[in-house]
């Protein structure tokens, strides 16, 4: 074997082995980790809006003649009664890893009176027995709502650790009971239990709670949202002449009921301070 064979072969497996750990230039090689291609989103909740709720009221009854008498029966001429209009519920979604709670808003809600009755003439006579009922008051009341908690954080500094979500309920409509009305030019005769104003429904708006703060960050706030009217009918006879003839005749609705609901704020969590 001639003596430089050797140091030679060395040489060339070295350069193959260089050659063979060198990256190509076609391939792109980046610093960034990549565990930032997969990094999720923060931990805010999401928040609740509950929609609008529209009127439900009764019909009313009207009665116009521009000459001739107008003559009610008994039991002639009732306005409808109220029925439920009711917004959803609307909470808050909760916040994850320090993250703010998400804020509720329940919906308005809408009116849900009682129809009137009305009656227009030159002259009204018999208004029988039970005749001109006006409808009775329904239901009108809005969600409750509750914002979400704030999240927890291992962090040490977060720049916006739980804080709890704020909470607004809507408000409710009104649910007063239909009224009654006469206008004449000339008399109005009215007979037994004629004319009475419907009775006032429930008007109620949700309760309102704040979310939880987290980790010394403050509790949400919480607004109840202002509760409608409920007023009870009335009875108005316009006339020349009016003779009240029957007995109850002539009898105003009862008031009902309008609450707002309770607010009650989030708490506050206290910080942990850490001693050394």
């Amino acid at each position: 074997m001639h003596p430089s064979f050797f140091p030679f072969s060395v040489l060339v497996s070295a350069a193959v082995f260089v050659a063979a750990s060198t990256p190509s230039s076609n391939t792109s090689t980046s610093s960034a980790p990549r565990v930032a291609l997969y990094k999720r989103a923060p931990g805010k909740g999401g928040n609740a809006h509950s929609g609008n709720t529209g009127n439900t009221s009764g019909g009313d009854v009207h009665n116009k003649s521009s000459s001739g008498n107008t003559s009610n029966a008994a039991g002639a001429n009732k306005g409808g009664k109220g029925g439920k209009t009711i917004s959803g519920t609307a909470r808050g979604g909760r916040g994850r890893k320090g993250k703010k709670g998400g804020n509720a808003h329940s919906g308005n809600s809408g009116d849900s009176q009682g129809g009137s009755v009305y009656n227009t003439g030159n002259r009204i006579t018999d208004n029988g027995e039970n005749s001109n009922v006006g409808g009775d008051g329904g239901v009108s009341r809005s969600g409750d709502a509750i914002g979400g908690d704030g999240g927890s954080s291992k962090r040490k500094r977060s720049p916006n650790p739980g804080k709890g979500g704020n909470a607004t309920s809507g408000k409710t409509g009104n649910t007063s009971g239909g009224d009654v009305k006469n206008k004449s030019d000339s008399d109005i005769t009215n007979a037994d239990g004629a004319n009475k104003g419907g009775k006032g429904g429930n008007t109620i708006s949700g309760s309102a709670q704040g979310g939880r703060g987290r980790k010394g960050k403050k509790g949400g706030s919480a607004t109840s949202g202002n509760a409608g009217k409920s007023l009870g009918g009335s009875v108005t006879n316009s006339g020349d002449g009016i003779s009240n003839t029957g007995t109850d005749s002539n009898v105003g609705g009862q008031g009902g009921n309008s609450r707002s609901g309770d607010a009650i704020g989030g708490d506050g969590e206290r910080r942990r301070r850490r001693h050394n």
